[in-house]
């Protein structure tokens, strides 16, 4: 699942907040604009509008600061990961699902077949050019 910031991406060092919010995003497999709306729901009662959310999660990604709802929420959530206990049902989220056993063989293979494609296409391109 992609996220929005990665740790690492502010001038080569991630602040405490950031690492949290990037943990409990990977943890229930969201986005990180999908956990400041679940946090905002938890913590103010009610779903959070495009507008409400806005400014918060955009002060996220410039300065690397959360708001105080969402580093409690994060926590929480990597508590319950730490426990044992984390399940994204509780949150509304569909349950994680575990990885195929065959996935990583598939991948593996497509991504090879990817690399012949690539060099084929480059191969026509410069019998082409010359």
């Amino acid at each position: 699942m992609p996220i929005v910031s990665r740790p690492g991406a502010h001038l080569g060092y991630a602040s405490a907040d950031v690492k949290v919010v990037h943990a409990a995003a990977e943890a229930l497999q969201v986005r990180e604009i999908r956990l400041f709306r679940i946090a905002y729901a938890r913590w103010f009662g009610e779903e959070a509008t495009e507008k409400t959310i806005e400014r918060p999660f955009m002060r996220y990604l410039f300065s690397a600061e959360a708001p105080i709802w969402v580093r409690h929420f994060a926590r929480e959530v990597l508590d319950r990961l730490e426990a044992g206990q984390l399940d994204p049902r509780d949150y509304g989220l569909p349950p994680r699902l575990p990885p195929l056993p065959g996935t990583l063989h598939l991948e593996r293979a497509f991504r090879a077949l990817l690399i012949v494609a690539w060099i084929a296409i480059v191969g026509v391109i410069a019998i082409g050019v010359l």
